[in-house]
């Protein structure tokens, strides 16, 4: 909030005159001036058809061929093994995993996944949750467990690394208690 208002002038003056004209003049100076040259301008810079990079780049491009379409399970298979190490891929990362065309990509993918357009996962594609194998938490554990179970290389495991799967879970954690340190 504004309490006190004061307006200010400046003393008038020869120097403050002097300041003044100069301000002025320097504003009536154009910004750009237009020079007449006595002879052409020679710079070591040459206007190129081709640059370097594009030559490149056409080469690699010649060198890699065209994209063919491969089988259509040979592509799934590719496809199922790249979405169990990632859940989201944007079609880019797809092109390049795969080595197939967008548009035969992308007819692939419309049959099995589904493409998010909005969210966090935006402009990436997902499998449909008919094709999706993830394990559950649950199951995940289980499994360690279960790989630990197999490591272990005491007499007490030994007996327990015959064991079925149905009755590893209640062996394993039998296995456990009995292998930890006990405390006095």
């Amino acid at each position: 909030m504004v309490v006190h208002r004061a307006e200010c002038r400046p003393v008038v003056s020869d120097n403050y005159m002097k300041l003044k004209k100069l301000q002025i003049k320097a504003s009536t100076k154009p910004q750009r001036l237009s020079q007449q040259l006595e002879r052409a301008v020679t710079t070591v810079f040459k206007p190129v058809a081709n640059h370097d990079f594009n030559v490149e780049h056409e080469k690699k491009k010649k060198s890699e061929g065209k994209m063919v379409r491969a089988e259509r399970q040979v592509v799934l298979d590719m496809l199922f093994s790249a979405f169990e190490k990632h859940q989201y891929y944007n079609i880019k990362d797809l092109v390049d995993i795969t080595k197939q065309p967008v548009t035969y990509l992308k007819e692939i993918m419309r049959e099995i996944g589904t493409y998010n357009s909005k969210g966090a996962h935006q402009s990436t594609w997902e499998l449909k949750p008919e094709y999706r194998h993830y394990q559950s938490a649950e199951e995940e554990e289980m499994q360690t467990d279960y790989l630990w179970l197999r490591t272990m290389s005491t007499p007490e495991t030994e007996e327990a690394s015959v064991l079925s799967d149905a009755s590893s879970a209640e062996a394993l954690a039998e296995i456990k208690a009995s292998s930890k340190p006990s405390v006095l």
